[in-house]
């Protein structure tokens, strides 16, 4: 036993306060802020959403509105044509086109499909993004999270959708489908 408790004090011995402060601490520090400065909300495919994409548009091109750094939902918009994917911030890649959902900069009617994951809840006048989609696509799909969704309240960001007709499905999210 002193054998081991030899190597257990030998090994104990080795992190001392400077090489904590200065080798080891670094990194996690370096870590908890990529985290604290990452994209707040949870993107990723929700199986069940995956059921409002058509299998096919016209004119073959889609836009993926508010598609997200990590554009969840890319593989499956692409067999629908032409792919844009659109968000408010690129995190310097170059497949996500920058633009203000406010105000498109996409001809009327040049997609035959636009999705929108999840974006709704955090913009500041929704029914203007709303209206923009319609302009510039011929069908979409609009989900969003409401106050009956129960993630709703884990983003302080989530805004109350207000003044737009809209279904509620059973998960408690916001459909606008036309």
């Amino acid at each position: 036993m002193p054998d081991i408790q030899a190597k257990a004090r030998a090994k104990a011995l080795e992190y001392s306060d400077v090489k904590v402060f200065t080798e080891l601490w670094p990194p996690v520090l370096e870590d908890i802020e990529k985290r604290i400065k990452a994209p707040k909300n949870m993107e990723g495919v929700q199986n069940w959403r995956l059921a409002f994409i058509p299998p096919i548009c016209m004119p073959r091109k889609v836009l993926d509105l508010g598609c997200g750094l990590t554009q969840p939902y890319r593989k499956w918009l692409e067999p629908l044509g032409e792919y844009v994917g659109v968000d408010n911030r690129n995190g310097d890649k170059p497949n996500i086109m920058v633009a203000d959902a406010h105000n498109l900069p996409f001809k009327d009617g040049e997609f035959g499909f636009v999705w929108c994951s999840e974006m709704l809840e955090h913009v500041d006048k929704p029914q203007r993004v709303v209206e923009e989609a319609k302009r510039v696509a011929k069908h979409g799909v609009i989900l969003f999270s409401t106050p009956q969704n129960s993630f709703f309240k884990l983003d302080p960001e989530h805004k109350i959708i207000k003044g737009i007709d809209y279904q509620t499905v059973a998960t408690g999210d916001g459909l606008i489908v036309f």
